[in-house]
């Protein structure tokens, strides 16, 4: 799996015709280059824009970096300083308010001449960086000094992002009795890791919500029964920042066909027959969807190509 580069959502004027554009991509470069990965805000007029693009990048991001540039026409009639006698480019502003409000660390430089604690900065805690007018050419130098300095202090870090997944643990483990079945069964095993540097997952729970068999199979869905995590009955475990817990999704009999069954948790289920919608009975490839959600992360989904084979030890699980 390639290294986890974390998000940055790079808030910043998108006029066009403009310089900002050009400044906004020389900055995510060397926000790449530092092992980042840099989105850039383009502003938008529509709701559904905002909502795709802008809300749903920050609701993803890791950090914020926030960039407030003068807009010679956006001059005040009558400022309160002729040192600060324009305002900065309205997005940007927003987007740090969101932000904020998401507890997203945010780090803000802003152009002199605009108007001090003009829009949302002023309730924002730590002070901005200023640069001038003639500092735009190497702009993206000084945020990159900057970020260097976060690294080095510990307040940003590469290799984390505030997501869970869910990964496939190879081989499987097995045979054993299963007293449910009666049967001898072989037992495949998957993680959720939990990518967040600080933050814990709590009354995290985990679901296979489809299948469909292979190559053209439509996707049927399975009751919403919890998934057994290894070794503890609860639904729901606490996934640490940094840390994985495994469980069990699928078991194989090791009779002759194999019988594959979605392995949902039976301590909470007090209708027994309900099993035979979780057997998958026909030797095959099947697409096995997965999601995984907890009290302090969205819900995430993958899909996993499940092999059941003419005989168990032939069966296996890998992402798809």
């Amino acid at each position: 799996m390639a290294p986890l580069r974390p998000r940055v959502f790079l808030s910043c004027g998108q006029k066009r015709g403009s310089p900002e554009i050009s400044i906004a991509r020389k900055v995510a470069r060397a926000l790449k280059e530092l092992g980042f990965d840099p989105y850039i805000a383009i502003e938008t007029q529509s709701l559904r824009g905002i909502v795709e693009n802008v809300l749903m990048q920050l609701q993803q991001s890791e950090y914020l970096v926030f960039v407030d540039l003068v807009r010679p026409e956006n001059e005040l009639m009558r400022p309160r300083d002729r040192a600060e006698r324009f305002r900065g480019s309205l997005f940007p502003h927003q987007e740090l308010a969101i932000a904020a409000a998401l507890e997203i660390p945010i780090l803000g430089f802003q152009e002199s001449g605009i108007q001090q604690e003009d829009g949302f900065v002023r309730y924002v805690q730590g002070n901005l960086f200023t640069f001038r007018s003639k500092d735009r050419p190497r702009l993206a130098s000084i945020i990159e000094a900057q970020v260097r300095r976060r690294l080095r202090s510990g307040e940003w870090s590469l290799g984390w992002r505030r997501q869970l997944r869910v990964e496939v643990l190879p081989g499987f483990t097995g045979p054993v009795l299963d007293g449910s079945l009666n049967q001898n069964t072989i037992w495949f095993h998957m993680e959720v890791c939990n990518d967040h540097r600080r933050r814990h997952a709590f009354a995290c729970a985990v679901f296979a919500t489809a299948y469909r068999r292979l190559p053209v199979g439509r996707w049927v869905k399975f009751p919403q029964i919890e998934l057994k995590w290894d070794y503890v009955r609860p639904p729901t475990a606490l996934v640490p920042a940094k840390g994985s817990r495994s469980f069990s999704p699928l078991r194989v009999t090791t009779s002759v066909p194999p019988v594959a069954v979605v392995a949902y948790n039976s301590f909470l289920v007090d209708y027994p027959a309900i099993g035979r919608q979780f057997v998958l009975d026909r030797p095959g490839d099947y697409l096995l969807r997965v999601a995984a959600l907890s009290q302090e992360f969205d819900r995430v989904e993958r899909d996993f190509l499940f092999h059941l084979g003419r005989k168990a030890a032939d069966s296996f699980v890998q992402p798809a």
